[in-house]
């Protein structure tokens, strides 16, 4: 959601930017801070905003003194469309002084906007903002569902029941009408069939053809898929064998969180569509994967490191801190990072929490990937020593 600050308080618009950020109302290159009449001006006729935060006194340029009379020019030329300022879908005033309330008011009610109390040293009038700007992206992403008519599927890892695919299907309806909700849940895996192939390989052909079904009621729906963990595995198979054979599947979105693949997996068949987009979510204290990486025949921890190769807008790695459940603590993850996504005009916003100096990582990292590449043949070797124990 881009949104447009024209205050020349730059200590209450930091603040007002950084916890709108914190709140998933827009991310950091989504707010646009200006100071003057003169600047809004400019960056209305660049940049289309869904949202301007207006205070009701600001100067015409830099330094002069703030007037009540330059934020009524703009409102009135944003009414009229002139100069070529693009309007915005919501326009909210804010102001530290009482007073100012009563004299803007009317103006403001005049084109069904409103005035909030905004003192500098509160945070109180902050969250009915957030409200507010909520509300509008969700009823703009309403529209765009209407428009293309969305199924969201969910995928759980291992050990676990999928209690987060309930939680997110709370949030994207608390936000978002029209969208069709689907978990697949394939009951407990437990760690020592993700050590066996065959136990791995059979969740596949499951899921498969489940997929296959549901693509048979709902061919005309476009799909989100959200996955965690092994779930990453079990989707990924599925979809790589479904495009191999040439199958039309209706895939927009695919969310990789905490996935199990190695790093260096051959996204080559996805990748020839223009339409899908694949986000990659990587926990860079994410120690779960480490020992799957060295351990497990196959598997790697592309969900710390991301994918190695190429990364676009329909290819994207991002990186938090924290570990394999750092997208299920809250809500919040799901609100800021996951309900953006369901929209497919919404452009990925990158992210990357990683500490570029951090070299004790690096070489744990590096460790573990020499590690990993002899496991195959560790594995081998067990098998056989098993097999020849009872042979003889």
């Amino acid at each position: 959601m881009h949104i447009l600050i024209v205050d020349d308080d730059e200590i209450r618009a930091a603040s007002l930017s950084k916890y709108l950020v914190a709140n998933g109302c827009a991310t950091d290159d989504e707010v646009v801070h200006v100071t003057c009449l003169d600047d809004s001006k400019r960056a209305l006729r660049n940049i289309h905003f869904d949202a301007m935060l207006l205070d009701v006194v600001i100067p015409k340029r830099r330094p002069e003194s703030p007037s009540r009379e330059h934020s009524i020019n703009l409102l009135e030329q944003l009414s009229r469309g002139a100069n070529g300022l693009r309007k915005p879908q919501k326009i909210i005033g804010i102001t530290s002084h009482t007073s100012d309330l009563g004299n803007f008011q009317q103006l403001f009610l005049d084109y069904c906007w409103t005035v909030v109390e905004a003192p500098a040293n509160s945070d109180e009038w902050k969250p009915r903002i957030c409200k507010a700007l909520n509300y509008t992206a969700g009823a703009e992403l309403g529209r765009i569902i209407d428009a293309n008519p969305t199924h969201v599927l969910t995928v759980h890892g291992i050990r676990t029941f999928g209690a987060w695919q309930s939680k997110l299907k709370r949030v994207v309806r608390e936000h978002v009408g029209g969208v069709e909700f689907h978990t697949y849940r394939y009951g407990y895996f437990s760690a020592f069939a993700l050590l066996l192939p065959f136990f791995r390989t059979r969740e596949v052909d499951r899921f498969y053809r489940h997929l296959c079904q549901f693509l048979e009621v709902h061919p005309d729906k476009e799909l989100v898929i959200f996955c965690h963990s092994f779930g990453t595995f079990i989707v990924s198979n599925a979809l790589k064998r479904m495009l191999q054979t040439e199958r039309l599947v209706p895939v927009r979105t695919i969310v990789l969180a905490g996935s199990v693949l190695p790093s260096r997996f051959d996204w080559s068949f996805a990748l020839a569509s223009k339409r899908l987009r694949i986000v990659n979510e990587c926990g860079i204290k994410d120690y779960v994967l480490c020992l799957c990486d060295a351990l497990v025949p196959l598997l790697g921890m592309a969900g710390r490191t991301g994918f190695h190769g190429i990364n676009n807008q329909n290819f994207v790695n991002r990186f938090f801190i924290g570990g394999h459940d750092l997208y299920f603590k809250d809500t919040s993850f799901f609100q800021r990072y996951w309900l953006p996504l369901i929209n497919p005009t919404q452009p990925i916003p990158d992210v990357d929490e990683r500490n570029p100096n951090e070299l004790v990582n690096g070489f744990f990292e590096k460790a573990i990937s020499i590690l990993s590449k002899s496991k195959e043949v560790l594995y081998v070797i067990v098998i056989v020593c098993v097999l020849l124990h009872f042979i003889f």
